[in-house]
């Protein structure tokens, strides 16, 4: 009798030595029956011990002699796996939970081979699944039986937007472009705990930068997941305006020496404004750049014309300043009496010389000083004196008199004697 064994289990096929839960098959030759101790009846039987367990098998014969065989089928443990997992993300390390991103070391143990479904074959790998994921290892030990475990890894997104600018200053609202001195609101991505670069623990900060600055949040969600976000707020420099000449003084009607605006911060634009529209007309009340043209004072006193000019870069305004003309008036000129006759020799009626603005001299020249002699050719102030007449005929000495006021001429008037 002799009995074969089929079995692809364990370290050797068809050695007789299995792994729990395999099967092999007993073939037995040489006779016409067979009774196994299993109580099989077949010339081959396939068996799946749970333990070593040896099988016999009785030949009989068409003579009817008999004979017996044994055969040992050795069972040998299964290995018994398992999964270690090492991360330090999440609300707990090594739970298995983890953020987008972050990375898990898997050890398996139980056996002297590792199979991974990830293609590795060493005991511990360290994966970073971009979701949650199933990993499975099979381990074998040394007598070939295998067993496979398994673990999932969890994968919690983390806080994920940017940071939302709100802000109305410069050219446009919310773009993180401001003026010197404007506030701007930082409103983090959604999340459950908050640090700021600035120190601030809030969702939402108010911040006012004095120069050009990036704010960064550290956002936490529930599942202790972190990420960062940065935002940069750029401050404008604030322009500033430079008025050439500053002051300045002129006649009524004149025009002025223009004013050129200037400033450090480049496209600047100048708007102004000035006072005084009612009783010194000329140049507009208002308007942009370089100022210039003519004003009248219509008054009788000198009267101070300011332009405030305010300036404006990147939609940010500037200090106000100002430039200042003084505009005199122009004066006039009174004779009394405009007119007079005497007789040679005489002395004239004083002529009177007045007129409405305040401080005003009179020069005053003659004529026909050749045929008339007495008063001066020229003077200033009241005219007084005598004439006389050198001729034989009448002669009208008329004198022209031009008034000026803060250095300003009014127009000539004239007085005559006969």
């Amino acid at each position: 009798v002799v009995n074969t064994v089929a079995e692809t289990s364990g370290t050797i096929n068809n050695d007789g030595i299995i792994c729990v839960g395999a099967s092999a098959t007993i073939t037995a030759t040489g006779g016409g029956t067979y009774a196994w101790s299993t109580g099989a009846i077949t010339a081959a039987i396939t068996v799946t011990p749970a333990a070593t367990t040896t099988y016999t098998v009785t030949v009989t014969s068409a003579a009817g002699c008999t004979a017996s065989a044994t055969t040992t089928i050795t069972v040998n443990p299964l290995p018994t796996p398992s999964i270690a997992v090492a991360e330090t993300s999440g609300t707990t390390n090594n739970d298995g939970q983890i953020c987008t991103g972050a990375s898990a070391t898997l050890t398996a143990s139980g056996g002297t081979g590792y199979a991974w479904s990830t293609g590795a074959n060493t005991a511990a790998i360290t994966v970073t699944p971009p979701n949650t994921t199933t990993y499975t290892v099979t381990v074998t030990n040394a007598n070939g039986c295998t067993a496979t475990s398994t673990t999932t890894i969890t994968v919690t997104p983390v806080p994920i937007g940017s940071i939302t600018v709100v802000e109305s200053s410069g050219l446009v609202n919310n773009d993180g472009i401001i003026c010197s001195g404007a506030t701007v609101g930082l409103t983090a991505p959604a999340g459950a705990n908050y640090t700021w670069s600035t120190g601030a623990n809030t969702a939402v900060i108010n911040v006012t930068p004095a120069i050009t600055t990036t704010y960064t949040v550290t956002v936490t969600n529930a599942n202790s997941c972190i990420a960062t976000a940065s935002v940069t707020i750029s401050v404008s420099p604030t322009p500033n305006a430079v008025a050439t000449p500053a002051s300045q003084t002129i006649c009524s009607a004149s025009a002025i020496t223009t004013i050129v605006l200037s400033g450090s911060v480049a496209n600047t634009t100048y708007n102004w404004t000035r006072d005084n529209a009612g009783t010194v007309t000329g140049i507009a009340a208002n308007g942009s750049g370089n100022i210039s043209g003519s004003l009248t004072n219509t008054t009788n006193a000198p009267i101070t014309v300011t332009f405030t000019i305010t300036p404006t870069a990147n939609n940010c305004s500037g200090t106000p300043i100002t430039a200042t003309v003084l505009v005199n008036p122009t004066p006039n000129a009174v004779a009394t009496p405009a007119s007079q006759t005497i007789c040679s020799a005489s002395a004239i009626t004083t002529i009177v010389l007045s007129g409405n603005v305040a401080n005003t001299t009179f020069n005053w020249t003659r004529d026909n000083t050749g045929t008339v002699t007495g008063i001066a050719a020229n003077g200033s102030g009241n005219i007084s004196g005598s004439l006389t007449n050198t001729t034989n005929a009448p002669i009208t000495v008329t004198f022209t008199i031009t008034p000026t006021a803060n250095n300003c001429p009014g127009a000539a008037i004239t007085a005559t004697v006969i």
